[in-house]
């Protein structure tokens, strides 16, 4: 029989030679960011070094952002979000993305093409495929794209997904939030910017 020690050094070495894209996070996680019940049950408020992430061991993760409490994670076709919810005003609640939660289950190519950038800011955040910007969450500045006295908060309920319209036919390079502003940069060298101070 072996030792439990022996067991997990097999396990973590079939898990490298897999080549997996395992996820680590450390850092304030109660509000469910770091997608782990082991905070919740032991009463701790976070973790001080990196810990692996076992729910993300085969979802293929290549894209991460983390904006205040809370955290979004890509793969090639499905997002995951865990934290607080940055969907209303009632900061108190704290049910919606605790366990962290698949956010596009239905996840079908033409949902979003291919994810190849997310980013977040303060209580929003960007998901960038080759052919389009989407934004969610709190818009009280227009960082989501929309206006916000008509959109103030554009959820994942509110489907189809709007696209951030762009007034080019560059393709997207990257994605960038700070704290109530977006960004998004063109393959031409085009920067467009939504938000708070733009």
């Amino acid at each position: 029989m072996k030792s439990v020690a022996v067991q997990e050094a097999v396990t973590v070495a079939r898990l490298k030679a897999k080549k997996s894209n395992l996820v680590y996070g450390c850092g304030f996680g109660k509000t469910g960011s770091l997608f782990t019940k082991v905070l919740r049950e032991t009463g701790q408020n976070g973790f001080k070094k990196p810990r692996q992430i076992l729910y993300f061991n085969s979802r293929n993760i290549r894209h991460i952002a983390a904006g205040f409490g809370f955290s979004v994670l890509a793969s090639e076709q499905k997002l995951y979000g865990g934290g607080v919810d940055i969907f209303s005003n009632d900061l108190n609640n704290r049910n919606y993305w605790n366990e962290g939660i698949c956010l596009n289950t239905n996840a079908k190519k033409e949902q979003f093409g291919t994810i190849i950038s997310v980013a977040a800011g303060r209580r929003h955040f960007l998901v960038a495929s080759k052919k389009a910007v989407y934004a969610f969450g709190d818009n009280a500045h227009g960082q989501c794209g929309q206006d916000p006295e008509n959109v103030p908060f554009v959820r994942l309920e509110n489907k189809p997904f709007q696209k951030i319209m762009i007034p080019s036919d560059s393709k997207i390079a990257e994605i960038h939030c700070t704290l109530d502003t977006s960004f998004i940069i063109l393959d031409s060298g085009e920067v467009f910017s939504f938000g708070l101070g733009t």
